[in-house]
């Protein structure tokens, strides 16, 4: 059984991906919380506790992530958690051979900075892809780092995701569904169910590069609310508010090596993974 060190274990996705594979690997937890293995705060770069539990480790994955930006503290604890924090956690598999290193980045590090969604959070995601290549490389940690596009799945995803968990809601009810201007923008969403597939592949295989983790398709809102009608069994419609602003589209290129290396079936879109994940849902 291979022996996962992991940070960022109580986000949303190390939740999912935990409660997915608790009886495949055997986890030590990093993080501030009293039920963690060893305490580690990113921002302060100190490891507390039971720290000889990270030797014999297969792999540390950081899952942690700062999102906030609102402040100039919430700035700075961006950096020092999606930056420092990130190659502070390669330094780890450096000091205690640790062979390989799993980053969990986003497909915010793809855009450019004319791009409307650009920003703070973006720039770091990007910035710390680029310090652990070259400290990886130098070290000869192996990396490997995901991209993941909108991650949806349990309730706790909802408060990131307003826009697809309100069109769910919607559909859920038959009700119409109201989209501001007159563009049928694109979305792309990854299911917790499909990405915690993906990272156990990572592992598995000891794959390394970059890789989007995306569906196939980017599918415009009212191919969206066609399969959350198929799903459901709903006929919800939408209407579009034409006096309102356009939403902005979002579109990504699917690397669908991430999967053929992983062994994980390439996700098609809404109607396909959800009925992967049934239990989730119903």
């Amino acid at each position: 059984m291979s022996r996962i060190a992991i940070c960022g274990y109580s986000s949303s996705v190390g939740k999912g991906f935990i409660s997915r594979y608790d009886t495949q690997f055997e986890f030590v937890k990093l993080g501030r919380r009293n039920d963690a293995d060893i305490s580690l705060d990113l921002r302060e770069r100190a490891l507390k506790g039971e720290i000889d539990k990270l030797r014999g480790c297969d792999v540390l994955i950081n899952l942690s992530t700062q999102v906030d930006d609102a402040t100039d503290q919430a700035i700075l604890d961006l950096v020092n958690v999606n930056v420092l924090g990130a190659l502070y956690l390669a330094e780890i598999c450096h000091q205690y051979q640790i062979p390989q290193f799993i980053n969990m980045s986003s497909i915010s590090a793809t855009y450019r900075a004319d791009d409307a969604y650009y920003g703070f959070y973006a720039q770091s995601k990007k910035s710390a892809e680029e310090f652990l290549e070259c400290y990886c490389k130098r070290m000869c940690v192996d990396l490997c780092i995901l991209r993941p596009a909108a991650i949806y799945g349990e309730d706790t995803f909802a408060a990131h995701q307003r826009l697809l968990y309100g069109m769910m809601e919607k559909v859920k009810k038959g009700d119409t569904i109201m989209i501001y201007g007159n563009c049928d923008a694109h979305r792309n969403y990854i299911h917790i169910s499909t990405l915690s597939e993906v990272i156990a592949g990572v592992i598995r295989e000891h794959v390394t590069g970059i890789y989007n983790v995306v569906c196939k398709e980017n599918q415009t809102l009212t191919e969206i609310v066609a399969d959350l009608n198929h799903f459901y069994h709903k006929q919800s419609k939408i209407e579009f508010l034409t006096e309102k602003p356009d939403i902005i589209e979002r579109v990504f290129q699917c690397d669908e090596s991430i999967y053929e290396q992983t062994g994980v079936a390439v996700p098609k879109g809404i109607y396909d993974e959800l009925s992967r994940d049934i239990r989730v849902w119903k």
